[in-house]
This record gives structure tokens, sequence and C-alpha cells, in this order.
């Protein structure tokens, strides 16, 4: 895992309010890169993200949460291959839903190339799509369709 960490200060120059990687995020079972935070345990993910709530930066919302588990690199940046697990978690980060998603890692970019690795199962956050209502603003039975007089039928009437 040392080997994401060559990657996680030139990604820290790119990433002001890191997350995952722009557009929809992958469904269980499928493969993406992207750059994003990687923690080791659902809580150090929580914790980060609380951290970043409060108004944190993201390199020192990382040095808390590396502190509290007394270990370097429980929690960084790193740019990735993977391949989505499952959710595993749902936290609020200010006005939005982070989901805190466990991960495969098969691969890690190393500042020169890409270095494969094997069984490395770690969690990352991805922003939760906003659902929209599907309710309508004028209940449907209040619709100038429904209260339009329904026509008859010229051959009922017969």
């Amino acid at each position: 895992m040392r080997i994401f960490w060559m990657a996680a200060a030139a990604a820290m120059l790119f990433c002001g309010e890191v997350l995952a990687a722009e557009g929809p995020a992958p469904e269980n079972g499928e493969a993406a890169v992207g750059v994003s935070v990687l923690c080791n345990t659902p809580q150090q993910a929580e914790q980060f993200v609380s951290l970043r709530g409060k108004g944190a930066a993201p390199e020192k919302a990382m040095q808390v949460v590396n502190a509290a588990a007394r270990d370097g690199h429980a929690c960084g940046i790193a740019a990735v291959a993977y391949i989505r697990d499952q959710s595993v978690g749902t936290v609020k980060l200010r006005d939005r839903l982070v989901q805190i998603v466990r991960i495969n890692v098969v691969a890690g970019f190393t500042g020169s190339g890409w270095e494969q690795e094997d069984d490395l199962m770690l969690l990352t956050l991805e922003r939760q799509e906003e659902k929209k209502p599907t309710w309508q603003a004028r209940p449907p039975w209040k619709s100038e369709e429904h209260l339009a007089e329904p026509a008859l039928s010229t051959s009922a009437a017969r």
C-alpha cells in the first residue's frame, strides 16, 4: 500500500474537494480508475468525512485519522484501478450524502506507472446521486385534463 502514498502528494495538488472521480459511480462488480480518498476501515472513512464536514482541509483530516489509528497510511489519497465491491455505509458531508464503498484495488499509480496489487481491499468515498422527487407540484386529480368534461362517444350513445 505504500506505493499509493507517493501518488497521494501529486493527487493532493489536483484535488481540493476530494471524494471520488467525476461522473457516474461504477456499479458493484464494475471496474473503474480514479483518484480518491482511501481508508482501511469504515470508521476511518466516517471520521475523515466528519472532519471535512467541520471544515478541515483534506490533508489535515487525513493526519488526524492517521494519528488516531497510529498508522501513517490508514487514510490517504491515491490514484487506483479498482473493482467496486459494495456500499458499507452512508454519511452526510455538509449538504450531500456520501457513500462509503468497499473496493478491491487491482493497481496503483506510482507516479511513473501502474503497479499491480494483490488482495488489497480498501474503502473509498463516493458522492451519492441526488434523487429528484417524483411527485408533481399539482396532484393529478387537480390537473387541467382531469377537470375537463369527458367527451361522449357517439357509438356508446346509441
